[in-house]
């Protein structure tokens, strides 16, 4: 997604949203509710609990005949690679901000993604955990551009069945994740039906 994408999309979504929801205080807060409602962005998903990282891995596929596979993700050596010391925090990171790095690339463009913790504005990212990496300039896939910081985990077809057991007695499940009426709907289905 180009730039000027980004800025339409940004700008549509800010105007458009407030009747949602309340006004957000900064553009990290609009960022990561346009990734959460499912605008494209430059921001990806994770998680800081192995559990729910398990669940995304299996929650859409019952195909246990092929592997499936989730990243573990060192966020401090992933920064380091652009020069940072830590996770970044967004929004409290006074010189850190969204449209001035992203948009401008005022102090710097980022080429690499860069790690980002976030408040837990909404109950989905509350109960998953949610962070977030912010990506840059480079389009290649997050493993080829930081091989040192982190390790993909392959799920072999047979460790699914187990898997998913752990899930159910650690009360990992569509609706603990997400927590709305959506997820309690999904959990239904799956729990009385699947």
């Amino acid at each position: 997604m180009g730039k000027g994408k980004e800025e339409i999309l940004f700008n549509e979504y800010e105007r458009s949203a407030m009747r949602f929801h309340d006004r957000r205080t900064n553009d990290w807060e609009i960022l990561i509710d346009m990734q959460h409602y499912g605008i494209p962005t430059r921001l990806m998903d994770w998680t800081d609990v192995l559990g729910v990282a398990l669940a995304f891995t299996l929650y859409d596929t019952r195909d246990d005949c092929e592997n499936s596979a989730f990243y573990v993700l060192d966020p401090v050596a992933l920064n380091s690679l652009s020069g940072l010391r830590e996770v970044k925090r967004a929004p409290n990171d006074a010189d850190f901000k969204y449209k001035s790095i992203y948009w401008h690339g005022q102090p710097f463009m980022p080429v690499l993604p860069i790690a980002i913790d976030c408040m837990f504005q909404n109950d989905r990212i509350a109960a998953q955990s949610g962070t977030f990496t912010v990506h840059g300039t480079d389009a290649a896939p997050i493993d080829e551009q930081a091989s040192k910081a982190i390790r993909k985990i392959v799920l072999a077809p047979s460790a699914k069945p187990e898997a998913r057991e752990f899930l159910e007695y650690a009360n990992l499940n569509a609706f603990s994740i997400y927590p709305d009426v959506i997820g309690m709907a999904r959990h239904i289905v799956r729990k009385h039906l699947e």
